[in-house]
């Protein structure tokens, strides 16, 4: 028994520092360039009534940066941010009488992304999202605009190519909350299922 006991200390203390090395593979700052493709929908109520509004798949380029730290010997937490460098279509909705074209402008995220390393390169993560816009209505030759907040939820996984370029995809469904344009009677609220692919670089 006590040689056992030997040979579990003596392993684990090999363990230890490989994994706390592999950590290490992701520490620090880093930026990133991203593709996504979303898939939005748009829900507008009147008087108790609701239409859907389903927008036309976008593809859409954004910025990220990111600040990673050790938590434990193989989990990673970061905290970044994101911009969307265009705008992309939200969805058109429609009644018997007319109809409107909603945009999503100036978005981007403030995020939480806990990881779980899956390998000495390889990380999983959960994406946690404070997500912002703003919402551009067209319809009948006028405009209106109005900001929005909300809320995602995601995941994806980021693979190191080498010792500071690296690989990663994801996918999370983003939730505006409820909004109204000024003057106008109808609620809408906007949501999105988004996929990414993207590479970046770690300091």
């Amino acid at each position: 028994m006590k040689k056992f006991l030997i040979l579990t200390s003596l392993a684990a203390s090999c363990f230890a520092p490989q994994a706390f090395a592999q950590a290490k593979n992701f520490e620090g700052f880093s930026v990133a360039l991203n593709a996504h493709v979303i898939a939005p929908t748009t829900e507008a109520s009147l008087l108790g009534a609701t239409i859907n509004g389903f927008g036309q798949q976008s593809a859409v380029g954004s910025i990220q940066g990111a600040y990673s730290f050790i938590a434990s010997d193989s989990v990673v937490l970061a905290l970044g941010a994101s911009y969307n460098l265009t705008d992309f279509d939200a969805g058109t909705v429609r009644d018997a009488t007319s109809s409107a074209t909603l945009k999503i402008q100036n978005s981007g995220s403030i995020y939480f992304e806990p990881g779980f390393l899956t390998s000495e390169r390889t990380l999983a993560y959960l994406k946690i999202s404070y997500e912002k816009g703003t919402v551009k209505e067209e319809a009948n030759g006028t405009s209106l605009t109005k900001d929005v907040t909300g809320n995602s939820f995601g995941f994806g996984i980021r693979t190191l190519l080498s010792k500071n370029l690296f690989l990663q995809a994801e996918a999370k469904r983003v939730q505006f909350d409820s909004a109204r344009f000024e003057g106008d009677i109808v609620d809408f609220k906007t949501s999105a299922t988004v996929g990414t692919i993207g590479i970046g670089y770690k300091f």
